[in-house]
């Protein structure tokens, strides 16, 4: 299992099986079932998960290069620009959904 040759044929099998879409399916659905019925291991995966995104957004380099990403996307895309613009305007017509925002902004700003 550990040999170069070995390895290497071991990973086309596993990429061939995965575009299998009867295959794909199936495993995707035995995830879910695993997924759902272990609580602990959601607990864990929920921490480890919530620690490497901290990490990766504490480090100033990462945050200034999504900034950059992000400009150059709407740079690149108007009508993705235009079309945010349209469905916040939409957003900022629903009371349920403002009244919502105000009480996460309360909440934040108390704590």
């Amino acid at each position: 299992m550990q040999q170069p040759e070995t390895r290497k044929i071991l990973s086309e099998n596993a990429k061939s099986q995965w575009e299998n879409e009867t295959y794909k399916s199936y495993m995707i659905e035995k995830w879910r079932e695993f997924y759902s019925s272990n609580e602990d291991y959601r607990k864990e995966n929920n921490e480890q998960l919530n620690r490497a995104q901290s990490e990766y957004w504490n480090d100033e380099n990462n945050r200034l290069d999504q900034a950059r990403r992000v400009k150059e996307y709407f740079a690149n895309n108007p009508e993705a620009k235009k079309r945010n613009s349209m469905l916040a305007l939409e957003e900022w017509k629903d009371s349920e959904l403002l009244e919502w925002r105000c009480e996460k902004n309360k909440e934040a700003m108390d704590s």
